[in-house]
């Protein structure tokens, strides 16, 4: 009985370190960043790897009037965007090479519900 319990336990935390190491259990650093829009500034998270922009702004009650996520991309191409687990509305704004080419204003999420 000892020893099942003992290999119970080897396999439970491996299969813990198995989800950390697949990114179920992180919470990560966003590096933050200033950005200006005419005379307004944002202090924004920077949403630049797979696992950031996926978890995005999931979770968060609110947000700072002057706050936000930056997703960046290396390429230029069309995206979709989903609002898993948004708790509220958001503005979207759309910049390609600086410049503003769209903007979608309080923005409800919907559960599971794939955006643009």
């Amino acid at each position: 009985m000892k020893y099942i319990l003992v290999i119970f336990i080897i396999c439970l935390a491996g299969f813990i370190f198995w989800i950390y190491r697949a990114g179920f259990l992180r919470v990560y650093e966003y590096m933050r960043a200033d950005v200006y829009i005419g005379e307004y500034h944002f202090v924004v998270d920077v949403a630049d790897s797979d696992a950031k922009r996926a978890l995005g702004l999931s979770g968060r009650k609110e947000l700072a009037t002057d706050g936000g996520m930056i997703f960046t991309f290396l390429e230029k191409r069309t995206r979709s965007f989903w609002m898993k687990d948004m708790l509220i509305p958001i503005d979207i704004v759309w910049i390609e090479d600086g410049k503003i080419v769209g903007i979608e204003h309080s923005v409800v999420p919907e559960p599971d519900a794939l955006l643009f």
